[in-house]
């Protein structure tokens, strides 16, 4: 027979709970709070000054002359000014990891980012689209090419950018994600009952707010939503790059140059979505950690090198029209070639971040994720609505 052996316990409730802490993400958080208010007012200040320009410049010189693409530039102007209202709002909840705000505003702000967001994306396809068609089939299609039929295609993307935003929009609210009090009860029956086995006893333990609906929602709606956007976006600014080399390379502007380079950037982009519309639906990352830094860094770099073309493009439509004469000699192709360069460096440092903290996670037992270290929702809220992870 084996003898029973009897082990002292006694010291097990005197334990220091404390020695067992959680791994600590503080010096991460601490860098979202600097760094993403710091972008969000750099991409706010030099977006509403390049776009309100655009705006002001259009409406107040070619007011009467105005041609389709100048209507196009001007709805793809006000759909950047949306999107950049919306950064103030992001910036001071990143700062201070709070939403004062109220669900209101917490609705607008995100269905005027979405709008903007998803208005820029399709404008830009717009004038892909019209580009391509007065290159190739300007003599077939200049009857048709009227500002009425402008004014009607501009409604048209206002309508679909606005049913791509109401999810957003409708699904997102204020929370109070504090679990201050649920661990307080927690600790008290720890600390107060001698009896175990009631703290074991799931059956007290409040359940979260299920959301299985519009996790399901999203498993069809994101996937059909991302393969339209690639489809289009891949034809329209393919379509772009490929009449800009095929047919005006060698009388290429620094307008063109600068049209060039933002096609090439939304086409890194919307490389993208295909990896982030097998995610949605299958709620697995199986394409493992290079790919989901490559993948992550492509959206990014395609997310931010399309609005710092966008004001790129805005200062020089600028200078072009109010400072002609005196610019003149500056405004060479060197000249565009290095503001290019200027661009991608300042696109490449502003997705530096979520390459960096972005990585494969194992979050349950059969699926992987693909997010960022954070986990605060002061960080992962911002990030996540700026890198495409509606989930």
């Amino acid at each position: 027979m084996m003898d029973s052996v009897t082990e002292d316990f006694s010291s097990y409730e005197s334990a220091d709970l404390n020695e067992f802490q959680p791994c600590k993400n503080g010096n991460v958080q601490e860098f979202g709070r600097i760094f993403l208010p710091t972008l969000y007012s750099l991409v706010f200040i030099v977006g509403l000054m390049g776009n309100g320009l655009v705006v002001y410049v259009l409406l107040a010189y070619h007011k009467r002359t105005m041609t389709v693409t100048d209507l196009c530039l001007l709805h793809l102007a006000v759909s950047d000014l949306l999107f950049v209202i919306s950064l103030p709002f992001w910036s001071y909840y990143a700062a201070a990891a709070d939403w004062p705000f109220g669900d209101f505003l917490c609705k607008t702000v995100t269905g005027l980012y979405h709008l903007g967001f998803y208005g820029s994306i399709f404008f830009m396809v717009l004038m892909s689209v019209d580009r391509y068609v007065v290159i190739v089939h300007a003599v077939t299609t200049a009857r048709h090419r009227s500002m009425r039929v402008g004014i009607a295609l501009c409604g048209v993307v206002w309508f679909i950018s606005l049913c791509a935003s109401l999810p957003a929009i409708i699904f997102t609210k204020v929370k109070n994600e504090s679990a201050s009090s649920l661990t307080w009860e927690r600790q008290t029956k720890m600390d107060n009952a001698s009896d175990y086995s009631d703290y074991y006893n799931d059956d007290n333990i409040p359940e979260p707010c299920k959301n299985g609906n519009v996790q399901e929602f999203g498993r069809i709606f994101l996937p059909t939503l991302y393969s339209l956007v690639f489809i289009v976006g891949l034809m329209g600014n393919g379509l772009v790059v490929y009449v800009l080399l095929a047919y005006q390379r060698r009388t290429m502007t620094v307008t063109d140059l600068c049209l060039l380079h933002l096609a090439v950037s939304d086409l890194l982009f919307i490389i993208s979505l295909p990896f982030w519309s097998y995610y949605a639906a299958a709620a697995d990352w199986p394409f493992g950690d290079f790919l989901c830094k490559t993948v992550t860094g492509l959206y990014q770099l395609g997310f931010y090198g399309s609005i710092f073309f966008m004001v790129l493009m805005s200062v020089d439509r600028y200078v072009v029209i109010v400072h002609a004469v005196t610019t003149a000699r500056h405004r060479s192709m060197r000249v565009g070639i290095a503001l290019c360069g200027v661009v991608w460096f300042i696109s490449l440092c502003a997705s530096l971040p979520a390459i960096i903290f972005t990585k494969v996670k194992n979050e349950s037992a059969s699926s992987l994720t693909c997010l960022p270290e954070r986990r605060s929702s002061t960080f992962s809220r911002s990030s996540e609505m700026t890198s495409a992870r509606f989930l």
